[in-house]
């Protein structure tokens, strides 16, 4: 730390040492000379920081890929080249070298390991010889993401800081390649082609004599170096002479044939085919992974030069200059010639000449070239060499990054890979495009349609100033007021995705059949140029795929596979449980079916035995598609999916078992998988351990990206938990574990963000250069961040530990703002070992290669994008039929403490009462958790949960029939919120089980019109729910009714009671569901005053305890908001319950659990609010609550996330909520996930609006008039309101205001109009009307709307006699129809009057002023 810096921190630590010593905080913060100091070292910290940021700068400047790294990144590197001892200083490398993932030095132990035993002992001789300096350490070879390791040509030292260190590694890696293309080159015509592409190295004739042989008068060390085992080449080094060499010949093929040789091209077709099927054949032999993927790429490449042989062939082509083989992308060697080392490599097409840069791209997959390929990477490089870039636009999946990345693959050249977003800053965009300028290397940004519309026009100022001056050949240009070089070669592309195109994987981006986007958005528009990547052609990509895993007849088999894709797109692609859509039909999951089919095909020749020896390509490719595809099938798409199969692939029948999956047995993972579910207290079906099985294999053919898909209540967690578990015990993993909740995290709080301070706050600027206005930003970790920096970091400082592994499970909506950038990081890194996370602060967080496993686990994929949905495997796990329920019920009877014959009976229980209940939930009929349309899914095992959680709280143990079918009734049909609908429910009951056999007396509607009474000994019975003032067995229910509010004692509100207190009691989870002004809240506040008097005696009690009663429970309400947050939320609950730990929270002192009563669950949240429009836009036509979500995973889980202290896990145990919320809650949240998840968790009870009887019962005055108003203006004004908002229309809390009002001008004699006084009555229809008026006119929109209800009123007061009111409706009467609101003092009635001049309400508060 520099001294001016340590001054300024000495300073600030002693004045908050003053503040501290500070007797009261109100006194220290008064004290002038404090406030003067602290302003100064905010100053002083300014100074620092603008000095830091000088120094950045600088150091960009001389090493100008410094701009690549983040301020914390550049920082951190800084210090760390200081002093290189260990690979953990150099962990800055894949930023700035993409495709190499890590240097290893020669004193690095995990050097010394490795497998090529030589290795040390190679380089021994070397650092003697002087290699670099004795004191500086040496680096001895690079690696890539996949494991590749290559040597350099000398020991590499490590000096003269950061610069110098990462200068010297990129140039000794550049020197690394061009001598190894130089040999590779060499040595390709002296040795067959698989053995070259093998490596299987000879010594040249007339060389320094064989590897096995020892030269004379040869050192000891210089024979160990020749015994030890030599480095294969680098995968790019292969493909870049194979491809200098196809050229050579395609080249020698077309002048022979311009020369008068007819045959020349032919010739050279069939030598091509005749080299692709050798490499076929090899492919099918038993062979390394990294040999494998070699042969692979190899076979690719050939078959498209095969195919552009065929084409010039075809095309009788005159020559090396004819347009047709122009047009190809080539590289080749400036001499012409295809061997011989150091000659200048050179990408060409179309007249556009690359020199090749010699830069690493790693050891991942490359691009399947096609002629469409062939056209994109075309007009990509002509963008590149004459403008300086370009916008490729295409669909979702489409390839625009691929092409990007594969023209600077083949051309040498380095490409650094930004995701744009909605919260990236405008210093790290600027530091993007000045970094490619300065260092001549290739930018590529990713989404910047999804930048803000500033940040677009800012992005389009900067790059026209770089294209300006690479068309004038200038050697600097001005790039947001700052001076920076301009290389040779650099360029700057942009990743355009559109919606309503079509992409790879055979769907529209999100929008349906939506009109697609303009090309570029308008500010972008100007500076770049647009080039269309249309989507690759999937038959010509399949063929390379198959002829990669050794399929010789391939062309065949993708024509049969892409024709199988169609089918199923248009048979399952609008199927209710194929999430994804068409997506879950395109190239990656045909490719990875193809992957599979080439290792079942090589494991059945592996066996030789049977018919498993002769297992055809059709059949294996058949179980791949069954392995790849069927574990995303719900069970009623299984057979559709089946007979598709069928038709393609006739011998699928007889390749595979009856059952998908059943070809994945594992015998050592089925081992653990038994001990981990006896472990966990689970029942392992054969289903169950099929989806298990299902997801492990899907996670290693999709590269550890899958999704577990679901109802609310089918076991997601419970497969991919137990899956955990078991490779754990299995295979030894090293595997932590990070559960994340997007639902109920904002993208900030998820990917971290940029917090602005200053004087110039969070405006935008416009400009990201230090000499602005004072303006500092600092990075504030996400969640999602910390996990994979934590990670990395513990992998990184113990390297000589076993490769860990972390798990990212993101249980919540699979929303696209998050799923797309973190499915693409990962994705990628699976594949090409290069995936990067990019930060808003502009770090890219490196993702290594099976490093880290993504599991997302959602209801569905419907809100993810195509490209999203694509990368992902899926297993879906059926909550339908017989396997869900039954396991827990299975394992919930075997945890109980009870002889095997009650357990016996309660299983039989189960077995009379659930099939039945589910079935008629199945058929739209019930009401289960969740209810509305999950249908059996959210009714089976959702419902099967909730019944158990009853039974376990509630009955005893094993339950009686009695208590068991009064859990059943309300765990299935409690929810029910409609009169009809229980009635029907009731009749149901009654028809299916019987009444009588259950004690239930005759007379009512349904089952749930009764309650279970518990008598001495083991008899109960039931009885009807009590009325208002009716003596029964229930203890009352003390209401604190506020002024203005009636409470209604209904039978509904009896029950609501009963359940809200038993479950009080039973410490579980229970919601009052309801319209409008039923008396929800007054049910929750006379809960809470029973609770918080309970609280009270306990506390007495536990004076002089260590620990508190068990009934003890403290209780308190939140009420929420269309304001309430997440975070505000989270922040609630914690002032509520007592910290017990750093990451913990608990009940109060002297209370065992914490009772919070949640109020107003059903509003919306700001989000939703502003966007109403955007949330019904959604696929499930509903708008995610955020509050329920956090509420269901707290019940789901135990905990929840702390994002402003970085904390993914903040445990609370020992908490129960009571919630009041709208009807949608009862009726499964129309649709919506959260309140899905919620109902498996709370038993949601249906408060019902009281009857007509019992409202006339309570207000008699005008009951009739006013109860038939209520019923039109019902029926007249929310017929036209939106499903979401209907309960905001005229409801029962208006209805109560006018009856209020009516009582309170003096007609409570009226006897419902017929008897009473006159002047009472007349009263009472004066004010009726008024109040009338005004509660029901209040909330309808335009004078239409009002003079209608106006006539309705007339009308009613017309047909109740009411003439004087009727007159004045109707515009007869002139006198105001006014009441004043103020009470006369000294009156004895003191109720209101009717106002007959204005001065009446003047004088009177004129007197009250005077009181």
């Amino acid at each position: 730390m520099c001294a001016p810096a340590a001054t300024v921190e000495a300073r600030l630590g002693s004045t908050l040492s003053k503040l501290r010593a500070g007797p009261r905080a109100r006194r220290a913060c008064a004290d002038a000379a404090l406030l003067l100091e602290l302003r100064s070292v905010a100053a002083a910290q300014e100074q620092c920081a603008r000095a830091v940021r000088d120094v950045l700068a600088a150091r960009r400047r001389s090493f100008p890929r410094f701009y690549f790294l983040s301020d914390a990144d550049l920082l951190q590197a800084l210090a760390a080249a200081a002093a290189v001892r260990r690979p953990r200083a150099l962990r800055h490398v894949p930023q700035l070298l993409p495709g190499t993932a890590r240097v290893f030095l020669l004193a690095d132990p995990a050097a010394a390991a490795d497998d090529d035993a030589g290795l040390a002992g190679n380089w021994r001789g070397a650092r003697r010889g002087g290699g670099g300096s004795s004191s500086a350490p040496t680096a001895a070879h690079f690696a890539g993401a996949c494991g590749e390791r290559v040597d350099f040509e000398a020991p590499v030292p490590l000096e003269n800081g950061a610069e110098g260190v990462y200068h010297a590694l990129l140039t000794a890696q550049r020197r690394a390649l061009d001598a190894l293309l130089a040999r590779s080159a060499a040595r390709y015509p002296l040795q067959p082609r698989l053995e070259w592409l093998l490596q299987a190295r000879r010594a040249p004739p007339g060389g320094a004599g064989e590897e096995e042989g020892e030269g004379e008068g040869e050192g000891e060390e210089e024979v160990e170096r020749r015994r030890a085992p030599r480095r294969e080449d680098p995968e790019q080094v292969m493909l870049t002479v194979a491809a200098a060499e196809a050229c050579h010949e395609m080249e020698a093929a077309l002048s022979a044939a311009a020369a008068g040789d007819p045959g020349a091209l032919a010739a050279h077709a069939d030598a091509l085919a005749a080299q692709l099927r050798r490499t076929a054949e090899a492919l099918r032999s038993e062979l390394a992974p990294r040999d494998r993927r070699r042969l692979g790429a190899a076979a690719a490449r050939d078959a498209h030069a095969l195919e552009v042989a065929a084409v010039l062939r075809d095309a009788a082509a005159a020559g090396p200059g004819d347009f047709g083989w122009a047009r190809v992308p080539k590289v080749r060697r400036a001499d012409g010639g295809g061997g011989g080392g150091g000659a200048q490599l050179r990408f060409e097409v179309c007249g556009v000449s690359l020199a090749y840069g010699y830069e690493y791209a790693g050891d991942g997959a490359r691009l399947l070239l096609t002629p469409l390929a062939d056209r994109a990477l075309a007009a990509v490089a002509l963008a590149a060499r004459w403008q300086g870039g370009c916008a490729a636009v295409g669909g979702a999946g489409a390839g625009k990054t691929g092409i990007v990345q594969e023209l600077a693959a083949a051309a040498g050249r380095c490409c650094f890979l930004f995701t744009c977003g909605a919260a990236t800053d405008v210093s790290a965009l600027t530091n993007v495009v000045r970094g490619a300028a300065a260092a001549g290397a290739w930018a590529c940004l990713s989404a910047p349609q999804r930048l803000p519309r500033q940040l677009q026009a800012l992005l389009a100022a900067q790059l026209g100033a770089l294209f300006a001056a690479l068309r004038a050949a200038a050697v600097s240009a001005v790039i947001d007021g700052e001076r920076v070089p301009v290389a040779a070669g650099c360029a700057v592309f942009a990743a355009v995705t559109l919606r309503g195109l079509d992409g790879d994987d055979g769907g529209s981006g999100g929008g349906g059949g939506a009109r697609p986007q303009p090309l570029l958005p308008p500010p972008l528009r100007r500076a770049l140029r647009p080039v269309a990547v249309h989507a690759p052609d999937a038959a010509r990509v399949l063929e390379a795929a198959l002829l990669a895993e050794g399929f010789a007849s391939a062309a065949p088999l993708a024509a049969a596979l892409g024709g199988l894709l169609q089918a199923l797109r248009s048979a399952l692609g609008g199927f209710a449980g194929v999430d994804g859509g068409a997506a879950a039909w395109g190239l990656r999951a045909a490719r990875a079916a193809a992957a599979e089919a080439g290792r079942l095909r090589r494991a059945s020749l592996a066996l030789g035995r049977g018919a498993d020896a002769a297992l055809s390509a059709d059949a294996a490719l058949a179980r791949g598609l069954r392995s790849v595809c069927a574990p995303q099938l719900p069970p009623a798409a299984l057979p559709a999916f089946l007979e598709v199969l069928s038709d393609f692939f006739p011998a699928a029948a007889a390749a595979g078992a009856a059952t998908p999956g059943a070809e994945l047995d594992d015998q050592e993972l089925l081992g653990a998988v038994s001990v981990a579910c006896e472990a966990a207290g689970l029942w392992p079906d054969a289903d169950f351990v099929a989806k298990l099985l299902q997801l492990d294999h899907l996670l290693a053919a999709r590269g550890g990206a899958a999704a577990v898909i679901g109802a609310a209540g089918a076991g997601k967690s419970t497969v991919w938990g137990t899956l955990l578990d078991a490779r754990r015990r299995s295979r030894g993993a090293a595997v932590s574990c990070a559960v994340l909740f997007p639902d109920t995290l904002s993208d900030e709080e998820l990917f971290g963000a940029m917090v602005i301070s200053g004087s110039s706050g969070a405006d935008f600027s416009g400009s990201s250069s230090s000499s602005g206005a004072s303006r500092s930003a600092q990075w504030k970790e996400g969640l999602l961040t910390a996990a994979l920096r934590r990670h990395a970091t513990a992998a990184a400082a113990d390297a000589d530990a076993q490769p860990s592994e972390l798990w990212l499970v993101m249980d919540g909506d699979a929303d696209a703002d998050w799923l797309d950038p973190l499915s693409a990081a990962l994705c990628i890194s699976s594949s090409s070992g290069a995936g990067a996370l990019t930060l808003a602060s502009g770090e890219r967080l490196a993702a290594p290669r099976g490093a880290v496993t993504l599991i997302v686990e959602a209801c569905d994929l419907r809100r993810a994008s195509p490209a999203a949905a694509a990368r992902l495997g899926v297993v879906h796990v059926p909550s339908a039929g017989d396997a869900p329920w039954r396991r827990l019920v299975a394992a919930w009877v075997q945890r109980q403490d009870a002889s095997e014959a009650a357990k016996g009976a309660a299983a039989a229980l189960f077995e009379r009462y659930v099939p039945p209940l589910i079935a008629r939930c199945a058929h739209g009929g019930g009401g289960g958790a969740g209810g509305g349309d999950g249908g059996c899914a959210a009714a089976g095992a959702a419902s099967v949960a909730l019944l158990l959680r009853l039974l376990s709280a509630l009955a005893a143990r094993p339950p009686r029939e009695r208590a068991f079918a009064f859990c059943a009734a309300w765990a299935f049909g409690g929810a029910l919120d409609a009169p009809e609908a229980r009635r029907a429910f009731g009749e149901w009951w009654r028809a299916q089980f019987g009444a009588a056999a259950l004690g239930i007396p005759d007379g009512g509607a349904s089952i749930l019109d009764y309650y279970l009474v518990e008598e001495d000994g083991p008899n109960c019975k039931f009885e009807v729910w009590p009325e208002a003032g009716a003596p029964s067995a229930l203890p009352p229910l003390r209401y604190d009714v506020p002024p203005g509010c009636v409470a209604l004692q209904t039978p509904a509100a009896a029950a609501a009671a009963y359940w809200v207190r038993a479950s009080v009691a039973a410490r579980a989870h229970v919601a009052v569901a309801g319209g409008g002004g039923v008396g929800k809240s007054l049910l929750l506040r006379a809960v809470l005053r029973e609770a918080r008097e309970q609280y009270a005696q306990a506390s007495l009690q536990a004076l002089g305890r260590d620990t508190p009663p068990d009934a003890a429970y403290a209780a308190d309400a939140i009420a929420l908001h269309h304001h309430t947050t997440c975070g505000a939320f989270r922040r609630m609950l914690e002032s509520r319950l007592q910290r017990a730990g750093r990451a913990a929270y608990a009940p109060p002192r002297a209370a065992a659990s914490a009772l919070l009563v949640v109020d107003d669950l059903h509003l919306p949240s700001g989000a939703a609010a502003a966007g109403a429009a955007a949330a019904a836009a959604t696929a499930d036509g509903s708008a995610q609550h955020p509050i329920a979500a956090f509420i269901a995973h707290h019940a789901d889980r135990g905990f929840w996330h702390d994002a402003q202290r970085g904390t993914c896990e903040v445990a609370a145990a020992g908490c129960h909520y009571v919630i009041a919320s709208n009807p949608a809650l009862a009726r499964g949240g129309g649709g919506s996930a959260a309140a899905a998840r919620l109902a498996r968790h709370v038993l949601t009870v249906a408060l019902l609006p009281p009857s007509a009887s019992a409202l006339a019962s309570c207000f008699r005055s005008l009951a009739r008039a006013a109860l038939r108003l209520h019923a039109d203006a019902a029926a007249a004004f929310r017929r036209g309101a939106a499903a979401a908002s209907a309960h905001l229309g005229p409801g029962l809390r208006e209805l109560a205001r006018v009856l209020r009002g009516v009582a309170a001008a003096g007609g409570g004699g009226g006897g419902g109009g017929g008897g009473g006084r006159a002047p009472e009555r007349d009263a009472a229809a004066r004010r009726w009307a008024q109040e009338t008026l005004r509660a029901y006119g209040d909330a309808l929109p335009g004078a239409a709307a009002a003079a209608r209800l106006r006539g309705m009123v007339a009308a009613q007061a017309e047909k109740a006699s009411f003439a004087e009111v009727a007159a004045r409706l109707a515009g007869a009467a002139t006198a105001p129809l006014v009441f004043t609101h103020i009470a006369v003092p000294g009156r004895e009635d003191n109720k209101a009057r009717v106002v007959r001049e204005v001065d009446d309400p003047r004088a009177t508060c004129a007197a009250l002023t005077l009181d």
